[in-house]
């Protein structure tokens, strides 16, 4: 099998105490046809020294002034010509053997555009993996229902972990090849809302990346921010997710309409089928599993 090659950008700013365990967990999975760029916003830590030890084994790196997370991020991936694509912040981690694994699963389902794990993964401050939290799978219909954009009361169930997120160049560019750079926490989100107009997203039912927690994280701390960010990308794309109200009305139906009328809900658009991949344990490696 040929290796797709895969793209990865981390953004950094003042966090020498956690980038060289991300650097690590990318560079100890011996991928063969990796680009690995870092952006550093000019920090004024040790990060730049530790990043400078790994710079034979990085495809660019720079430390410098920007503009945001999201302006080192487009600067990245402006480096890059992967056929995959992803970016992991610099306090976060991949989980070991996942660059192998997104490489079979893009090579092996040409349909599949984009994929995030079915497990959510946090790390603590010393990267001890401390909690993982199981997904049902993901739809564009349930995206534009707000479900992936947790609050109470909603409509809505988890989040789309960007740490475990990776896509095809050919995506990207459908998407129009940019994050809003002059939003400080929700380019992700603005950037899903972009690609479920292209194509579905397949969850993969694995570890593949996760999210590190600490007093500094800054989706914590600004999280009034990214629900005002978030509601510009619904606004932009006409998409009004349910209130209060018609959430708790639709959660309570659908706790009430038992299995043989499910479908039923799916023909309303009050649920959607998902799909996923699993590996087999065997050589036929990784296969489809529709859910309702």
């Amino acid at each position: 099998m040929k290796l797709p090659k895969i793209s990865i950008v981390t953004p950094s700013f003042n966090q020498g105490k956690f980038i060289e365990a991300t650097i690590l967990s990318v560079l100890e999975q011996n991928y063969p046809n990796l680009e690995y760029v870092i952006i550093d916003g000019g920090s004024t830590d040790n990060s730049a020294d530790i990043i400078s030890k790994y710079s034979d084994k990085l495809h660019y790196w720079v430390s410098e002034a920007d503009k945001g997370m999201y302006d080192a991020i487009s600067k990245g991936f402006e480096k890059t010509t992967g056929e995959i694509m992803l970016w992991i912040n610099s306090d976060d981690l991949l989980s070991p053997d996942s660059l192998s694994i997104i490489a079979e699963i893009f090579s092996e389902h040409q349909g599949v555009d984009w994929i995030t794990s079915l497990y959510s993964v946090w790390y603590d401050v010393e990267g001890r993996l401390i909690r993982t939290m199981y997904k049902d799978g993901f739809s564009k219909g349930g995206f534009m229902r707000g479900e992936n954009l947790p609050r109470a009361n909603q409509f809505s169930k988890y989040w789309i972990q960007q740490e475990s997120t990776m896509w095809r160049r050919s995506l990207w560019e459908k998407a129009g090849a940019y994050l809003e750079t002059e939003w400080s926490v929700a380019g992700d989100f603005d950037l899903w809302a972009r690609f479920f107009q292209y194509s579905e997203l397949m969850g993969v039912e694995t570890l593949l990346g996760g999210g590190r927690r600490h007093s500094e994280q800054k989706s914590l701390l600004e999280v009034d921010s990214y629900y005002e960010e978030t509601d510009i990308t619904f606004k932009r794309l006409g998409i009004k997710y349910y209130s209060n109200w018609e959430a708790k009305i639709l959660n309570y139906l659908l706790y009430l309409i038992p299995k043989r009328l499910k479908s039923v809900a799916f023909k309303l658009g009050f649920n959607d089928y998902r799909e996923s991949l699993y590996h087999t344990g065997r050589e036929e490696g990784w296969k489809r599993r529709r859910w309702k």
